[in-house]
């Protein structure tokens, strides 16, 4: 069970981690704790949100991130569109959701936490609670799909992303950030001996990515891939968090030497393809 790699489906190399098994792919690199922790623990794990006691903090800076975004992608021309169609899966309370609409554009997110997706619906947010594939969204509809910092959570990688390929629109975008299990952070955790494995921390993290593996992932799906690069927790842009700690100056540090923990990754979905 669970033998065989979720990405590129190659029979992964199994060790153990302070008891729990923690399986490496030898072709696409992607590290899993899948098959020890059942649904129920991932249920049982104390989820906290400050999105919801910050929630306007939370806006503002994700406003500055999703302009930066837009800059970058050169989609200035879509800002006040109301036809440009934004998902965010992972979305939480909505904070990325309402920053798409001060951009004019039509927001909606799915995430399974049920208090937050209430507490953004109530704020008259469009979000849909469960899965992304129980959303039913109709294919090629939506421009620009975020995935922040989801994949790390869920079984099915190539089932998530293949189901965005089939709701963005043919040459539509989708940016994903996941832990980046090649940063330094990651690997102090693992020379320190500490419980978490770089960054499979269970169960809430059951599989841990590097560029390589990210790459696979995407190009599975089906999706043209953009760039892949990485970040850290404080940058403006891919990882913005309310405040200024000492910390982002180490983190920024192991950024700039390819290090960085936050691994950002964007992709199109060809413009001839079909519906």
């Amino acid at each position: 069970m669970h033998r065989n790699c979720p990405v590129c489906d190659t029979v992964m190399c199994t060790d153990s981690w302070h008891g729990y098994p923690v399986r490496t792919c030898p072709q696409c690199t992607l590290v899993s704790s899948l098959g020890f922790f059942s649904a129920q623990d991932y249920d049982d794990y104390h989820h906290t949100s400050p999105f919801r006691s910050n929630f306007k903090e939370y806006v503002r800076i994700a406003r500055v991130s999703l302009y930066e975004k837009v800059h970058y992608l050169a989609l200035n021309s879509h800002i006040g569109n109301p036809n440009y169609s934004f998902l965010d899966v992972g979305c939480g309370p909505g904070v990325y959701l309402e920053a798409a609409g001060f951009l004019g554009w039509r927001a909606k997110g799915v995430d399974p936490d049920r208090v937050n997706s209430k507490w953004g619906v109530d704020r008259g947010l469009h979000i849909h609670t469960g899965s992304l594939t129980s959303a039913n969204y109709d294919s090629a509809s939506v421009d620009f799909v975020q995935c922040k910092q989801v994949l790390e959570h869920i079984a099915t990688p190539i089932e998530t992303l293949s189901e965005v390929y089939r709701i963005l629109a043919p040459g539509g975008l989708v940016q994903v950030d996941v832990p980046n299990q090649r940063s330094l952070s990651a690997r102090a955790k693992i020379w320190a001996r500490r419980h978490d494995y770089g960054f499979i921390q269970p169960p809430r993290h059951v599989l841990a990515y590097n560029a390589t593996s990210m790459h696979y992932a995407l190009s599975i799906a089906g999706f043209q891939v953009c760039d892949v690069f990485n970040s850290y927790p404080g940058d403006s842009v891919y990882y913005p968090l309310p405040g200024r700690q000492r910390s982002y100056l180490l983190h920024r540090l192991a950024s700039s030497l390819s290090l960085g923990s936050v691994l950002v990754a964007y992709a199109r979905k060809p413009a001839y393809a079909p519906a």
